[in-house]
C-alpha cells in the first residue's frame, strides 16, 4: 500500500462522525485521570482544613452534628466522620477525602453528560459540554477540593435531571424525587437556594398557572402570604442564622476580579454562552420548554454573585454548569458548519487550557509542604494538647478557641487576645497566608513565650508550660 492511499485512509477515517466522536471521549478520559491526579497532590486550600477539623470537632463530641447558626449546612462534615474512623488521626485524611471528592465531581460530570444528551439528543454535544467545564478555571480550582459545593451541585445535578423525567412523563414521582434531591443539596450548602429560585418559579409557572390549576389572583395572593411569612420575626431568624453568608456585611467584596479571572483564563465558554442568548436552542421535542431553565438558572446565580456577600470561585459552579450546557449549542453549531480539520483544531483549542493547567495545579502547588505540617503536629504533641492556627491545620488536635477556631480576619483579632493567653495552648502553627498579618501584640505574645519546633519550622512549641 503507498504512501498517499495510508493518507487518504487515514483523512477518511479522520473525517468519521465516529473517530470525531472517540477523540472526545479519549481527551476526556485523559483529562479525567488528569484531575484525578492532581487531586491527590495539589495543596489543600484553607477551606478544607476547615471543614477537616469541624468533622473532627463533631466526631468528639465537641459540637453537635447539626445546628441552625452553622454557616455551611454539615453533610460535608457528617460523610467525613466514617471517613475519619478508617483513615485513623493521620494526614491520609487529606487525599482520603479528596478521592472522595473527586469521585462526587465525577458523578457531576456524568449527571451533567447525561443532562445534555437527553436535551439535545447528541453524545457529541453532551461531551463537548462537559469538556468546555473541565477547561474552566472555576472547575479546575474548585472541583476535587474537600469543600460543600461539591455535594451541593451533585444532588442539585440529580434533581435537575428528576425534573427533566416528571417533564417527559408527568409522574408525581418524579416531582417527589426532584424535591428530596434539591432538599439534599441545600443540605449540601444553602447556596442551593439560588438555584433552586429559577427552577422553582418556573415549575410552578408551568405546572400550575400555565395549565390553569391556578388564576393569576391566587398567585399574587399566595406570594403575599410568602412575602408577609418571611417578614416575621422566626422567619428571620432563621434566615439570618441559616443564609448570612448570602447577606452582605462588612467584609463583602465585589465579584469583578473572580470574573475577570475566568474571562482572563479561558473566555471560550463565556463567549459561547452569551451569544447563544440571542439564538435558539436546538433541544430535544420534549423539552422545548427547558430554555428557560437552561438561560434562568446561570443568569440568576450570575446576579446573586453582587447580591450576596463573599462572591469566591466555589459561588460560581451551579452557574459555570449550566453555562457550559448552554455554549455547547452553540459550539456543536459553529463545528458542523467547518472543515474537519478546522473542527479538530478548535476541539483542541476548547480542551487545551485543562490538559496544560491541571497538572501545572499539582507541579507548582505541592501538598508535600502542608502534609509535612499536620504529619509533624500530630507526632509531636498529645491529642489533648492544644494547637493555636488561622484555620484548624492540625485538624485532629484541640484549638484553643474552639469551636469558634477560624481567624480568617487577623486584623479583628485582638478582643480574641486574652482567650489565647488565658489558654493552656502548647503548639502555634505559622499558616504562611494569616500569621503574619495577626496584631502586633499578639505576635510579640507569641514570639516571647513560643520557639521553633525541631520538627518542623512552621510549628512553634510553648518555651515554659503555661500557668495553671
Amino acid at each position: 500500500m503507498s504512501v498517499r492511499s495510508s493518507w487518504a485512509g487515514l483523512v477518511d477515517w479522520l473525517k468519521k462522525d465516529e473517530t470525531y466522536l472517540l477523540f472526545l471521549r479519549c481527551a476526556l478520559l485523559l483529562i479525567v485521570v488528569l484531575y484525578f491526579g492532581t487531586s491527590l497532590c495539589r495543596r489543600p486550600d484553607n477551606d478544607e482544613y476547615e471543614h477537616l477539623h469541624k468533622a473532627w470537632l463533631m466526631k468528639e463530641g465537641v459540637i453537635p452534628l447539626y445546628r441552625l447558626t452553622y454557616l455551611h449546612s454539615p453533610m460535608l462534615e457528617w460523610l467525613t466522620i466514617p471517613i475519619m474512623r478508617v483513615t485513623g488521626e493521620s494526614a491520609g485524611i487529606f487525599r482520603a477525602m479528596r478521592t472522595v471528592m473527586f469521585l462526587i465531581s465525577c458523578g457531576s460530570l456524568w449527571l451533567m453528560y447525561r443532562i445534555t444528551r437527553r436535551l439535545f439528543e447528541s453524545p457529541v454535544q453532551a461531551i463537548l459540554a462537559v469538556l468546555l467545564l473541565l477547561s474552566n478555571t472555576v472547575w479546575i480550582m474548585k472541583s476535587f477540593e474537600i469543600r460543600p459545593d461539591n455535594l451541593m451541585l451533585v444532588f442539585a445535578l440529580l434533581s435537575f435531571l428528576a425534573l427533566m423525567r416528571y417533564y417527559a412523563g408527568r409522574s408525581p414521582w418524579h416531582l417527589l424525587w426532584f424535591g428530596a434531591c434539591a432538599a439534599l443539596s441545600v443540605l449540601g450548602k444553602q447556596n442551593a437556594v439560588i438555584y433552586l429560585l429559577p427552577v422553582s418559579a418556573i415549575l410552578v409557572w408551568d405546572t400550575l398557572i400555565r395549565a390553569r390549576w391556578l388564576g393569576a389572583k391566587t398567585v399574587v395572593v399566595g406570594l403575599l402570604v410568602v412575602a408577609a411569612l418571611l417578614m416575621t420575626h422566626p422567619a428571620q431568624s432563621f434566615l439570618a442564622a441559616n443564609m448570612r453568608h448570602l447577606v452582605p456585611d462588612d467584609n463583602k467584596f465585589w465579584p469583578w476580579n473572580h470574573l475577570r479571572g475566568i474571562w482572563d483564563f479561558n473566555r471560550v465558554a463565556f463567549l459561547l454562552f452569551l451569544f447563544q442568548l440571542f439564538g435558539p436552542l436546538s433541544l430535544a421535542e420534549k423539552y422545548r420548554s427547558f430554555k428557560p431553565y437552561l438561560v434562568g438558572i446561570p443568569l440568576t446565580c450570575f446576579t446573586f454573585l453582587f447580591l450576596m456577600n463573599r462572591p469566591f470561585f466555589q459561588e460560581m459552579i451551579v452557574m459555570t454548569v449550566f453555562a457550559c450546557v448552554v455554549a455547547s449549542n452553540l459550539l456543536v453549531a459553529i463545528l458542523r458548519a467547518v472543515d474537519w480539520k478546522i473542527r479538530y483544531a478548535i476541539s483542541l483549542f476548547v480542551i487545551a487550557p485543562a490538559v496544560i493547567t491541571v497538572p501545572c495545579e499539582a507541579i507548582t502547588k505541592p501538598m508535600a509542604d502542608d502534609l509535612a505540617i499536620t504529619r509533624a503536629i500530630l507526632e509531636i504533641s498529645q491529642k489533648n494538647e492544644q494547637v493555636f492556627d488561622a484555620y484548624g491545620k492540625a485538624v485532629f488536635r484541640p484549638h484553643p478557641l474552639d469551636p469558634a477556631f477560624l481567624v480568617y480576619h487577623p486584623e479583628q483579632f485582638l478582643p480574641r487576645f486574652d482567650a489565647l493567653r488565658r489558654s493552656s495552648v502548647k503548639y502555634v502553627i505559622k499558616d504562611g497566608i494569616y500569621f503574619d498579618l495577626l496584631p502586633r501584640a499578639t505576635l510579640d505574645w507569641i514570639g516571647s513565650n513560643f520557639t521553633e519546633s525541631a520538627a518542623n519550622t512552621n510549628i512553634l512549641v510553648r518555651k515554659t508550660p503555661p500557668a495553671p
